[in-house]
């Protein structure tokens, strides 16, 4: 049973709350109330409630101060659900800041509502749970990252191999039921309420919405978001028999109430595009295409929803298939004169081609999404390279003809060369900077060129390329000494014996481990361990920094 408490100034809010919803029947105990900011803070401190639903307006501390002080301290973290009589962008967008499972004003707050948003807490309780669970080499700190990241590929088909897509899938611990099928949905965030805010403020909007949009669809599909840039999103959905036999009433329904859902708390209109449905989540992409081979058109509605239930033969989006490995890599190598010729022969193709206009979007959005995903600090050099304009790369999808595409393209072509050709050092230099900080959080797991390279979502010629670039030690040889470094540790903590620690580190053997040790410092481990206990007190208490030590005293003489 899951402990709550509820946190209102409000006498008649309070004795509201507790008496909307069977408790018992939610299998929830309402463990205690307050009737201020810092008597909810104590109470959340001393019980450590599971969920906590409070007003955001209180006396001596406010609801959104509540929940960044419990926040800030390594206790217990509750669900937040908040409540209050004021409907304020400023109050949603710092809730859900906090990770809040919902923001409900009190004038419209019923008891399906209210038990809806608790099933939400309790859904999102579980899924922590199931994380701590995991150990920690399957479910790093930035998971839900690595999961976009993983959605990003698969929408975009960028894995250089379904070795590679394996391989990430089964570290993520996504193992769908064989009965699952799979579609995806494209989303346009759209006029008024993009146009009326102020431009810095719109990355707010846009997790906002995000955050709002995930939060309602999930209690009732199966779904993975993705975030593609300010204007758009990605969701890609799991469905199961009943919701694939019941495409319209059940999915489109649930499409339509999130949009609805944004609109009404944000003042946006959204376009959803339903992509048909595909039996192997490896192949998602083919329903995306068809999803994103939609250009959102001006329309007052609220909502938009385009639904295409199957695949045809004589409708086939335009798609970057062969030229998607050949782009994949002058993005991970970062080859600006290899990028700009592909882009200006796919120019080249659309003006003799001159295929729709919606296909052309599409085909420029996914060499958009390959620079915003593949490239070090994407976000950053699109944004700069589209300075001069209000809405910066984001003006492709407002292109109204084949030119304003091809326009956009070649901009985005002599943009890219100068930004790679003036960094290009820094950005491999952050590359293998970020690969060797994977590989000291995974001493204890096999670290193979190929496992790390699939980590990253590189070839494991590119990886080692770029490690030869560096000057340093090779790939094999900085796992070497990382290992060895930890080996050091264990030996002379004393604690391990030399085939535990062999084990730990991801050798074959006791014997191999002996072999690559001694190879590196000159000792084998017990002799190491032996002469460091000599050496104690008497100089380095590495044996090799003081076998060096004598080296160099001996050359000098």
């Amino acid at each position: 049973m899951l402990n709550l408490i509820i946190a209102d100034d409000e006498p008649l809010v309070c004795i509201g709350l507790q008496s909307m919803i069977p408790w018992a029947r939610l299998n929830l105990k309402l463990a205690g109330t307050a009737s201020n900011g810092q008597e909810a803070l104590q109470l959340i401190k001393r019980l450590q409630p599971d969920i906590v639903i409070s007003d955001i307006k209180m006396p001596v501390m406010d609801g959104l101060s509540i929940a960044r002080e419990i926040r800030s301290q390594k206790l217990p973290q509750p669900q937040f659900i908040f409540i209050t009589s004021y409907e304020d962008f400023h109050y949603v967008k710092d809730a859900l800041q906090l990770e809040a499972v919902d923001y409900l004003l009190k004038m419209e707050l019923t008891p399906a509502s209210l038990e809806a948003c608790l099933n939400r807490a309790r859904e999102r309780l579980n899924q922590q749970r199931q994380q701590k669970a995991w150990p920690a080499s399957a479910a790093p700190d930035n998971w839900g990252n690595l999961r976009e990241k993983f959605v990003l590929r698969l929408l975009y088909h960028l894995f250089p191999s379904k070795e590679q897509y394996e391989y990430q899938r089964q570290a993520l611990n996504i193992h769908p039921d064989a009965s699952t099928v799979y579609a995806a949905v494209s989303c346009w965030i759209d006029q008024p309420g993009v146009q009326a805010i102020d431009p810095h403020k719109l990355p707010d909007l846009y997790h906002a919405c995000l955050q709002m949009a995930s939060n309602c669809l999930k209690p009732r599909l199966n779904a993975i978001f993705c975030g593609l840039d300010l204007q758009s999103f990605a969701i890609v959905l799991l469905l199961n028999e009943a919701q694939q036999q019941q495409r319209q009433e059940q999915v489109c329904a649930a499409l339509k109430q999130m949009g609805h859902v944004l609109h009404s708390y944000f003042n946006v209109r959204l376009t959803i595009v339903l992509g048909p449905q595909i039996n192997d989540l490896y192949q998602i992409n083919q329903s995306f295409i068809y999803a994103r081979s939609y250009v959102p058109q001006d329309t007052a509605a609220a909502v938009t929803l385009i639904d295409i239930p199957a695949r045809s033969p004589d409708q086939q989006p335009q798609d970057i298939s062969a030229w998607r490995e050949q782009l994949r890599r002058a993005f991970e190598e970062l080859d600006a004169a290899a990028l700009t010729e592909l882009i200006d022969q796919l120019t080249l193709e659309l003006r003799s081609d001159q295929i729709p206009l919606s296909s052309a979007v599409d085909l420029a959005a996914s060499i958009l999404y390959m620079a915003l995903n593949l490239l070090p600090n994407g976000q950053d050099i699109l944004r700069d390279s589209f300075a001069g304009d209000e809405e910066g790369y984001r003006r492709l999808y407002r292109s109204r003809s084949l030119a304003d595409v091809i326009n956009w393209l070649q901009l985005f072509s002599q943009s890219l060369y100068q930004a790679l050709s003036r960094n290009y050092n820094s950005y491999s230099h952050q590359v293998v900077n970020e690969v060797k900080a994977y590989i000291r959080q995974h001493l204890r797991q096999k670290l193979t060129l190929n496992a790390v390279a699939s980590a990253f979502n590189f070839s494991s010629n590119y990886l080692s390329h770029l490690f030869s670039r560096e000057g340093g030690p090779s790939f094999v040889e900085y796992i070497t000494e990382c290992k060895v470094s930890a080996a050091k540790e264990s030996l002379l903590d004393g604690r391990k014996k030399v085939y535990e620690i062999a084990q730990e580190l991801g050798f074959g053997s006791a014997f191999y481990f002996s072999k690559v040790f001694k190879k590196a410092t000159g000792y084998a481990p017990r002799d190491y361990v032996r002469l460091a206990a000599k050496s104690a007190g008497h100089g380095p208490a590495d044996p090799a920094a003081a076998a060096g030590s004598a080296a160099a005293a001996q050359d000098k003489s």
